[in-house]
C-alpha cells in the first residue's frame, strides 16, 4: 500500500457511538438501542505535492451528528460525546447527499480506514446513496505498520514517532483527528514519493497555517465550538528526519546528476531497490520513486 498515483485526497475521521462488528466473527454489533451509528465526521480536502499557501481554510465538511441513538459506555471513554450535545443535530441521511458530494470521487485516507469506510459505506447505502467502494483509498496506521511494523501503532504512539502534534485533550474529536492524519499522511507522502527536504519543511509550514484558517471543531463541556487560539502549537518533525536518517543517511536531500547516473548503473546491474537504498543511503521508497522518473521501473499502483 503505497502512497502513490494521486496528489490529493479527502482526509477524514469518525466518532461514533460504538463499534460497528463484532471482531471475532464480523457480525453486525447491536444493543438495546440499536446498530451502531456516527455521531462526528470531521474531513478536509488536502493537496499534497505543493500546497497553495494562499488556501487558508482548504475545503472541509466538519458534522456533529444525532444518531437516534446514545454512545455505548467504551465510546464514551474515549470520545467523551454526551447525548445531548447531539440532540437537534442533523442525522446522517440529512448531510449524507452534501458530504458524498464533498468526497466525489476523490482518492480518501484516515488513520484506521477499515473502520471509518465501513461505517460510512453503511450509513450511505441505507441513505440510498452510493457507497465508497470505488474511490482509491489509503490507511495511514496500514503505511505506517508496513514501514515501521516493530513500533506502536496507536494514533498517538504514530504521532509522537512522526514528531507531529498530537491530541490536544484527552477527548477524541473528529476534526482534531483528521488533522493529525492529515499531518501523518504528510510525512507518509514525503517517504513514498521522495519529496526533498526544502519542500517538505515549506509544505509543513503551510500546513501549520491552513490549520490555523480551519480552525478545529471540537467539544467543549457538550458543546461544539470552533477554536484555533488554545490548539497547542504544532510541533517541529525534525526529530522524525533525524530517525529516518539513522538507516538512511541521504533521506530527503536533493538528487544530482551523479546520483542518478549511479543509480542507473546500480538498476542495470540487476541489484534490487532494497539493495540500491542501502547502498546510496536512501529510503526504498526514494530509490523507487526516483527510478520511476527515470523510466526504469513501472509505477507502483496506488
Amino acid at each position: 500500500m503505497i502512497f502513490k498515483g494521486f496528489s490529493e485526497a479527502v482526509v477524514l475521521d469518525l466518532e461514533t457511538t460504538g463499534l460497528l462488528y463484532d471482531d471475532s466473527d464480523g457480525s453486525r454489533i447491536r444493543d438495546k438501542e440499536g446498530i451502531h451509528r456516527i455521531a462526528e465526521i470531521g474531513a478536509l480536502r488536502i493537496k499534497f505535492e505543493n500546497i497553495d499557501v494562499a488556501a487558508d481554510t482548504p475545503s472541509h465538511r466538519y458534522y456533529m451528528l444525532n444518531p437516534g441513538r446514545g454512545i455505548s459506555r467504551g465510546a464514551f471513554k474515549v470520545n467523551r460525546i454526551k447525548r445531548e450535545s447531539m440532540e437537534g443535530c442533523p442525522s446522517f441521511k440529512d448531510i449524507a447527499q452534501d458530504f458524498r458530494s464533498f468526497i466525489g470521487d476523490s482518492p480518501i485516507i484516515a488513520y484506521n480506514l477499515e473502520f471509518d469506510g465501513s461505517f460510512l459505506s453503511d450509513e450511505f447505502r441505507s441513505s440510498g446513496i452510493a457507497h465508497l467502494g470505488f474511490n482509491k483509498h489509503l490507511c495511514t496506521k496500514r503505511r505506517f505498520e508496513e514501514l515501521f511494523p516493530w513500533k506502536d501503532s496507536s494514533l498517538d504512539a504514530v504521532a509522537d514517532e512522526m514528531g507531529v502534534q498530537g491530541r490536544s485533550t484527552e477527548g477524541h474529536g473528529a476534526m482534531e483527528d483528521a488533522m493529525i492524519a492529515v499531518r501523518i499522511a504528510f510525512e507518509l507522502y514525503a517517504i513514498d514519493n521522495d519529496i526533498d527536504e526544502a519542500t517538505l519543511q515549506r509544505n509543513r509550514t503551510y500546513l501549520s497555517r491552513i490549520e490555523d484558517g480551519i480552525r478545529y471543531c471540537y467539544r467543549s463541556h457538550g458543546d461544539v465550538v470552533n477554536d484555533s487560539i488554545s490548539r497547542p502549537p504544532t510541533a517541529s518533525n525534525q526529530s522524525f528526519m533525524d530517525k529516518i536518517r539513522l538507516t538512511h543517511q541521504r533521506a530527503y536531500t536533493p538528487w544530482t546528476d551523479e546520483d542518478e547516473e549511479e543509480l542507473k548503473r546500480l538498476h542495470n546491474a540487476g541489484m534490487s531497490i532494497e539493495a540500491m537504498a542501502a547502498r546510496l543511503g536512501r529510503q526504498p521508497g526514494g530509490i523507487t520513486s526516483r527510478l520511476n522518473r527515470l523510466g526504469l521501473a513501472p509505477k507502483d499502483p496506488f
